[in-house]
């Protein structure tokens, strides 16, 4: 399902909350093609989490089960998790990068947790 694996800071790059800042044209702009990375970024990322994940229940249903592969899947999912992490962190910078002093500001006011990491 969409949006399935999202956790962490890009849940808070909604519209609405944005929307309440008086963006120019300029900065929509900027946050838009901020966000659209992202998406295709997480979109991809989570592809290849699900492929993993079967993989490591492949593993796990093994009639014989390795115990080093287990972990070393495993590892490879943590990795996966946290640089869908990462990517939204650093989305959450970059669009706070193209927000003024006010907006920030009022962003912390109207979203407290948008900067906290969700």
């Amino acid at each position: 399902a969409p949006g399935a694996n999202r956790s962490g800071p890009s849940d808070d790059l909604d519209l609405d909350t944005l929307n309440q800042l008086d963006l120019s044209r300029r900065q929509l702009g900027a946050i838009s093609i901020i966000r659209e990375e992202l998406r295709d970024r997480q979109s991809n990322a989570g592809r290849r989490l699900q492929a993993e994940q079967e993989k490591l229940r492949e593993l796990y249903d093994s009639p014989e089960r390795d115990q080093s592969k287990i972990d070393a899947q495993f590892l490879r999912i943590e990795q996966l998790r946290r640089e869908m992490f990462e990517s939204s962190v650093n989305a959450h910078d970059r669009i706070a990068a193209q927000l003024n002093a006010q907006q920030r500001q009022r962003l912390q006011r109207i979203a407290p947790r948008w900067h906290s990491g969700g």
